[in-house]
């Protein structure tokens, strides 16, 4: 404000000068000593306008230098507050942050002092518990010493009760070998020879009947007829069997009764016939099948272990029966 305060005095001092020049110059004619002294005059208050315009200058250029400086203290003022207020705000953060870890602190404490409550209480309840356990278990005790002394007593009854069976089982052995002598009891069959047959494919039909024994349980049935299919033996199936393994099943004491499951032929009825098995006839043990073209004979299905062929080393099963 200074500053423009002399340059306001400044421009009236050169509008003085100039009104004086102008009057200088209208009284040139009258006397020109005084113009020239105010003309001199007039270039001496130019030039010291110049001078105090360039003062002016000056102190302007200082004073937006000023500005500036001012601008930028303000502005560096304003980011330290901003920053300040940030720091500020964390600071009321961690704050919050604090308080709500000491009510989880405090809510921690207060659950632990709930456990260990719990905790006591839970170890009265077990004390309780193991006391009943150990009178439970003390009757339990009583009843295994009272369960041992009967189970004592039990087996030395069944011991009795074993030597009277052995008795018996010896008195039926002796009875068994008084009715063997007779032919019932002794090894028995029902009179039939199995064989295993398949499709020209390969694949497996099953067990069937080649031959019925005259005679035999099977043929006084009626129902078993050679080319039929057996499918169960007692109500257990032959299917994977071998024929060997079917005929063991057909095999039995003499008198025994046996259940069939039979099919007549592929695709026949099936039947069920129950036979009593007959003492075996004393043949060289051979199943036959059925006959081949001519020249051929007959195929020998199936070897009974033990009996003569088998014996032999010879004949085994799929040879062929040429002549007796």
């Amino acid at each position: 404000e200074s500053t423009k305060a002399r340059l306001a005095a400044a421009e009236q001092e050169a509008k003085a000068s100039k009104a004086a020049a102008e009057q200088a110059e209208i009284a040139k004619e009258q006397d020109a000593e005084v113009k020239d002294e105010a003309l001199a005059a007039s270039e001496k208050e130019a030039k010291e306008l110049q001078a105090a315009k360039a003062d002016l200058e000056l102190a302007w250029g200082e004073v937006t230098k000023d500005l500036a400086s001012e601008q930028d203290a303000r502005k560096e003022a304003e980011e330290k507050l901003a920053a300040l207020a940030k720091e500020l705000e964390d600071a009321h953060l961690l704050a919050d942050e604090a308080e709500a870890l000491r009510k989880a602190l405090q809510e921690a404490e207060e659950e632990l002092a709930k456990r260990a409550g719990e905790t006591d209480e839970l170890g009265r309840e077990l004390q309780v518990e193991r006391a009943l356990a150990d009178e439970s278990l003390e009757g339990v005790k009583g009843e295994l010493s009272s369960k041992v002394d009967q189970l004592t007593a039990d087996n030395e009854d069944l011991e009795e009760q074993l030597m009277a069976l052995q008795a018996a089982a010896a008195a039926l052995k002796a009875l068994h070998a008084a009715v063997c002598q007779d032919g019932w009891g002794a090894p028995g069959d029902v009179g039939v020879a199995l064989t295993r047959v398949s499709t020209q494919g390969g694949n497996e039909k099953g067990i069937k009947i080649g031959d019925v024994v005259p005679a035999g349980a099977a043929a006084e049935s009626g129902e078993v007829i050679p080319d039929d299919l057996l499918l169960a033996v007692d109500g257990q199936s032959v299917d994977g069997m071998s024929a060997q393994q079917a005929a063991g099943l057909l095999e039995g004491p003499a008198g025994t009764p046996v259940t069939l499951k039979g099919q007549h032929g592929d695709q026949g009825e099936t039947y069920e016939v129950t036979l009593v098995r007959k003492p075996k006839s004393g043949d060289v043990g051979i199943a036959l099948g059925k006959a081949g073209g001519k020249g051929q004979g007959i195929k020998i299905g199936d070897v009974v272990p033990g009996e003569a062929a088998a014996q032999s080393g010879e004949m085994k099963p799929e040879d062929w029966l040429l002549a007796v």
